[in-house]
């Protein structure tokens, strides 16, 4: 085999190699544009879940303040209902001694 048999072989390996190097390139570079889509994508969804957990955030502060003021009017209601049975219970009371005495009267100006 002549040096330039030799030569034209390790042309042509070379030129193989970087054909092959090429290749591999275009695939890394078709493998990182595929990467840096779904890392696009990924943040992208990131950013959603975030905005929807302010949100959701905002949402149950709102229901907890509504919560906290029911509970308060709820509390006020009690108090009141509590209060309200107090004065019934008293009246009830007032008043079945009202009868007796009435009873009582009754008995004595029947005699």
């Amino acid at each position: 085999m002549s040096l330039i048999d030799k030569l034209k072989e390790k042309l042509t390996q070379i030129k193989e190699d970087i054909a092959k190097a090429q290749e591999r390139e275009a695939e890394v570079k078709s493998l990182l544009k595929q990467a840096e889509v779904r890392e696009e994508k990924h943040l992208t969804e990131a950013e959603d879940i975030k905005r929807r957990i302010r949100l959701l955030q905002a949402d149950l502060d709102k229901v907890n303040k509504r919560l906290e003021e029911q509970e308060a009017k709820l509390e006020q209601v009690t108090q009141k209902g509590q209060k309200e049975e107090l004065c019934r219970k008293e009246l009830e009371e007032n008043e079945k001694e009202g009868d007796e005495k009435i009873s009582e009267l009754e008995s004595e100006s029947h005699h």
